[in-house]
């Protein structure tokens, strides 16, 4: 039987400290293990949503930090491990960045593969 969890990674390759900017959102399942509230430098965190409603987890969460700037930037990402339809997993910064990057590995996500493993990186530019 297969397992409809979300392992997400994030690691944060930037001089400064992620900070968790408001409530996680669960949709379709919970969290095991919550997104954590922090994420301090040169640090890779892991979480992981486990299915509930026989749809397949789905959720999405924001971190903040300053950039090299001095400027306060917000990335939001998201994960889905899909029972029925295709798994997907996303990420951006709500403003254009100029100086940080956010990349998803593996990048296309495979569509089929249960559990979901997907890694983001956080780094500067």
């Amino acid at each position: 039987m297969s397992s409809y969890n979300c392992h997400v990674y994030i690691e944060n390759d930037t001089a400064n400290t992620l900070y968790l900017s408001g409530t996680p959102i669960a949709k379709g399942g919970s969290y095991v293990t919550n997104p954590p509230a922090q994420i301090n430098r040169s640090t890779i965190v892991h979480f992981e949503m486990t299915d509930g409603f026989h749809h397949g987890p789905e959720g999405q969460c924001s971190y903040q930090t300053q950039g090299p700037d001095g400027v306060t930037e917000t990335f939001t990402i998201s994960y889905c491990c899909a029972r029925y339809g295709h798994n997907y997993a996303d990420g951006s910064f709500n403003q254009p960045s100029t100086d940080l990057s956010l990349v998803m590995i593996p990048n296309p996500l495979p569509v089929g593969d249960h559990p979901v493993y997907v890694k983001f990186v956080v780094s500067q530019l």
